[in-house]
């Protein structure tokens, strides 16, 4: 579903406030499926949402005008979104979890249920297989990708998280383990199956969030130096 975004009318006008607070300036209503997903476009004039629940993940890339999803039906696909034309697709060995895209090289990885993940390079003819990584026992359910040290990091299911040096600096991996090694802080102190996942490279701080409700930060700052 895409809808463009119209501010509210009010009979009123909008009074200042004393304090800084989140202010309603649009909603979107006359979907008739539960949202999972939803994407800004053109600097919140318009919105794409998601209301299969097979889909898993989408990445709206701006330059190209793509949209890149994945599903529970094991296919990574793009679109065009000027024409809503499918331009390809890669059937993964699993139900696909997790999605990242490197713009600048039109590199994708996506994540499934078997704990792979498959790196692919979106060409003009439709996506190119390069390599797919190996290492997790447990299902991806989060990537995070630093664009500028070409590191992937994975969570998974088995209660770790990698970090893949997809751009040959060091040619290892890194692995955390929540019940082994001591993160920067922790919420509570209980396993971590991870279910998402933020990093903040400026500051070299990876947060995970586990199914549990745990959250957690790591410094990876050595790892991103």
């Amino acid at each position: 579903m895409a809808a463009e975004i119209k501010p509210l009318r009010s009979s009123h006008p909008t009074k200042p406030t004393s304090t800084d607070r989140p202010v309603l300036v649009a909603k979107i209503e006359g979907s008739g499926d539960d949202v999972n997903a939803a994407i800004l476009l053109n600097g919140a004039t318009g919105v794409i949402s998601v209301s299969d629940d097979k889909v898993t993940d989408v990445i709206f890339c701006p330059t190209n005008e793509w949209l890149l999803s994945v599903a529970r039906d094991k296919f990574f696909v793009y679109h065009c979104t000027e024409s809503g034309r499918r331009l390809g697709g890669h059937q993964c060995s699993g139900w696909c979890t997790a999605l990242q895209y490197d713009e600048k090289s039109k590199h994708i990885f996506v994540g499934d249920y078997s704990g792979q993940i498959t790196m692919l390079k979106l060409e003009e003819g439709g996506p190119q297989i390069i390599t797919v990584l190996k290492g997790h026992n447990g299902s991806i359910r989060s990537l995070a990708w630093d664009m500028d040290r070409q590191l992937l990091f994975s969570g998974s299911f088995d209660q770790s998280v990698i970090v893949w040096d997809i751009g040959g600096r060091k040619g290892t991996a890194f692995e955390l383990q929540g019940h082994t090694r001591t993160s920067l802080a922790k919420f509570q102190e209980v396993k971590h199956n991870v279910v998402y996942m933020d990093l903040d490279e400026e500051a070299g701080i990876l947060l995970t969030v586990g199914q549990d409700r745990v959250m957690k930060i790591w410094d990876v700052s050595s790892m991103l130096n």
